[in-house]
């Protein structure tokens, strides 16, 4: 839940709904949409570049330099997930289901914060007084405020720097499972890959580089689209988006346009809808957002491409997916946040078959 994306403001801790929604948004490909990260955010800040006197018991402050903020988050969120093996154990939900329970019964109600008690303020007030917030439970003792003096400070590198650990991964796949289930064998254990999901992730990668360097096929046979008017007027007003990721098209006709060119990520035999899905994606957007909209095309893309559950398909045609998946920047999750491989270590089927105790 949205309770464990915890933040600490010099030595405080805070609940900032801003701040949640930017750590929330920069797992969005690693998780589904209804679920949320385990998260402690800890910063060290110049008070004056904060002002905590926007709420009654000071649980929420206003940053003055939240768009940098927000870029310097999202950066250290997706070079941790880059850097670090985040492939499940088939075990580990299990486990996971019961330790949270068990944290949560063990926590101070006082943290579970709702967004409503936090915007009515005054009796809902979860932490009650300003002195019950300044309670040492929540306080930490390492952190004293901003120091100025503070000459060693944390150098970042926001190079690319991805996980090799999964590039060299070497699965081999032995059989499908129930026409979905590639089943792998590594050197650690026996690894299961939903075909579906693997593919997805394989063409949403490729379709969002795609959209980042424009590259357009000219079609032989132009392709024709009919609009409402309104739908018209609006694809008018917003030509240049897509004209910016690869499309050519021209007035043709009352409330139609002829495609004459598309880009290079549109696959031979799925044109007609590929490119309608893109026009209507534009014409669903109502706030543009270059980053939402190519991330929503190149989903929506990716799932009409990928191939299908309950799909039978042959070991060669396995490898290739396998080689492909770890090679994505993302190769653990579909981009709706599903998983596509999970692992049962050596040690977990040995023990399952009682060999190990």
């Amino acid at each position: 839940t949205k309770n464990f994306i915890n933040t600490i403001i010099n030595g405080r801790i805070i609940k900032n709904f801003e701040l949640n929604k930017i750590i929330n948004e920069a797992y969005y490909t690693y998780k589904p949409d209804s679920t949320y990260p385990v998260v402690i955010l800890n910063i060290s800040t110049d008070p004056t570049l904060i002002d905590v006197n926007i709420h009654p018991t000071k649980q929420d402050i206003k940053f003055s330099k939240m768009a940098e903020l927000r870029e310097l988050l999202s950066d250290l969120i997706k070079q941790a997930l880059y850097e670090n093996m985040l492939i499940p154990d088939a075990l580990y939900d299990l486990k996971k289901k019961q330790e949270v329970e068990k944290i949560e019964a063990e926590l101070p109600k006082a943290l579970f914060i709702k967004e409503d008690e936090y915007k009515n303020g005054g009796e809902n007030e979860p932490y009650g007084n300003e002195a019950e917030v300044s309670n040492p439970l929540y306080e930490t003792s390492d952190l004293n405020g901003y120091n100025e003096d503070k000459k060693d400070q944390l150098a970042i590198d926001f190079g690319p720097r991805k996980n090799e650990e999964i590039k060299g991964l070497e699965l081999y796949p032995v059989g499908i499972a129930l026409g979905t289930y590639i089943i792998a064998e590594g050197t650690d254990g026996v690894y299961l890959i939903d075909q579906h999901a693997a593919v997805e992730r394989i063409n949403y990668e490729k379709v969002l580089k795609g959209l980042l360097t424009k590259s357009t096929v000219m079609m032989l046979v132009p392709l024709t689209l009919e609009f409402s008017p309104s739908e018209k007027i609006e694809i008018e007003e917003n030509r240049g988006i897509l004209e910016e990721i690869g499309f050519v098209f021209e007035e043709f006709g009352i409330d139609t346009f002829k495609i004459t060119g598309h880009p290079t990520w549109v696959k031979e035999g799925y044109k007609e809808e590929v490119i309608r899905s893109v026009f209507d994606i534009l014409l669903e957007t109502k706030k543009f957002d270059p980053l939402s909209f190519n991330d929503k095309v190149a989903a929506t893309i990716a799932c009409k491409k990928s191939l299908k559950g309950n799909t039978r398909i042959g070991l060669d045609m396995a490898k290739i997916i396998l080689e492909e998946l770890v090679l994505c920047d993302n190769p653990y999750n579909c981009p709706h946040g599903r998983p596509t491989i999970i692992k049962f270590s050596i040690y977990e089927l040995e023990k399952m078959f009682k060999r190990a105790m």
